[in-house]
């Protein structure tokens, strides 16, 4: 695996000075992106209030009040895991699994867990807690905003019970880049789906073929129409949308409870790091080489940015040599991780790095 992560990363620093994009400006880009499509194409009913926590598990009913909300990242140092459970009881089973020793952490999820999903910084995702559900949240500090649809709504990554979370009837979905559009028949494939062992065993897309009624991709401009029946469920990936319906409300206004209402929200909550010797499954060690990897390619190409509003900038060149220098010390940390193959958690965070990073140079060179 080492001569892998080596091999990417000397084919990109092939690219040499041919350019490379700036992810800083992409993010803030993408901002003002959603604001725009919030602004012209959705009415996203929230309500805000602040409330700090500093735990990571959380109960919902005495940690946190019950209700749907919208959750953003507002922080990561990649990206923030949510894991909720239906039930204290799948939680402990969670606890319990052989999951560190045995690296079977996606499989614990898979097994346990109600949903289960990652948001970058500056992402969104739809959630509905109820009394007696646990949510574990990792690596990162969150919002949580209280939210409702009208009949021409914002509509977020997640996973919505029809008559629950949504209504039923005929609606039209939109999204500003692009969005993976799942429907289930009933919860019990829905879950026959989740516990599928999808990454653990990479069998996400033959799960999918196996247990649900549809499943589609939309992009940009093009509209999805989708009929929700009954207890369906609807399961989104990607990113923020829109949904329309010309029946009325998309859902009643009557989501929260009168407890809830009078009760603030989550803000900003901070997450710590687990202290034992696995960090999500993943090695310390490991861990820091794949961060380190990655903001290595984000100073890196913020230097190409420069290079390329001003190509005879001389001085650039010495810059470039302390590019070369930094390349040299995460490699460096990249050999210190180990001979070894790595387990299951660490596996999926290298795909997950090595793909962000890919995207952002096939963006930037094309």
């Amino acid at each position: 695996m080492k001569k892998i992560i080596t091999i990417f990363l000397t084919f990109v620093l092939m690219f040499g000075l041919t350019g490379c994009g700036d992810s800083s400006v992409k993010t803030n880009e993408s901002i003002s992106e959603i604001e725009n499509f919030t602004e012209n194409n959705s009415s996203d009913n929230s309500i805000k209030e602040v409330e700090i926590y500093d735990n990571k598990v959380y109960y919902v009913g005495d940690d946190i009040p019950s209700g749907t909300y919208i959750i953003e990242c507002t922080k990561t140092s990649y990206s923030m895991d949510v894991i909720v459970f239906s039930d204290e009881d799948s939680f402990n089973g969670f606890q319990n699994a052989d999951k560190l020793t045995g690296g079977e952490y996606s499989e614990a999820v898979e097994t346990f867990a109600w949903a289960d999903f990652y948001i970058g910084e500056n992402e969104k995702a739809y959630i509905n807690l109820k009394d007696g559900y646990v949510i574990l949240l990792d690596d990162g500090m969150c919002e949580f905003t209280k939210h409702t649809f009208s009949s021409n709504s914002a509509i977020y990554p997640g996973v919505y019970i029809v008559n629950e979370d949504i209504s039923e009837g005929k609606f039209e979905i939109t999204c500003m880049d692009w969005m993976e559009i799942t429907i289930f028949e009933n919860i019990e494939n829905y879950l026959k789906y989740h516990k599928t062992k999808r990454f653990t065993g990479g069998e996400e897309t033959a799960a999918i073929e196996m247990y649900s009624l549809s499943s589609d991709y939309i992009y940009g401009d093009n509209v999805l129409s989708i009929n929700l029946k009954d207890k369906m469920i609807l399961m989104i990936k990607g990113e923020y949308g829109n949904i329309k319906t010309d029946n009325g409300p998309i859902i009643n206004d009557t989501t929260f409870s009168q407890e809830s209402e009078n009760t603030s929200s989550i803000s900003e909550i901070e997450l710590i790091e687990n202290d034992g010797t696995y960090i999500d499954g993943m090695r310390p060690e490991f861990k820091e080489a794949m961060d380190s990897y990655e903001v290595f390619f984000d100073e890196y190409c913020e230097f190409m940015k420069k290079y390329k509003e001003n190509p005879t900038d001389l001085s650039l060149l010495a810059d470039y040599a302390d590019y070369m220098t930094k390349y040299v010390d995460t490699m460096t940390k990249l050999e210190k991780i180990g001979e070894e193959e790595l387990n299951d958690a660490e596996l999926l965070y290298y795909v997950e790095v090595s793909n962000k990073i890919s995207q952002k140079l096939l963006e930037a060179t094309f």
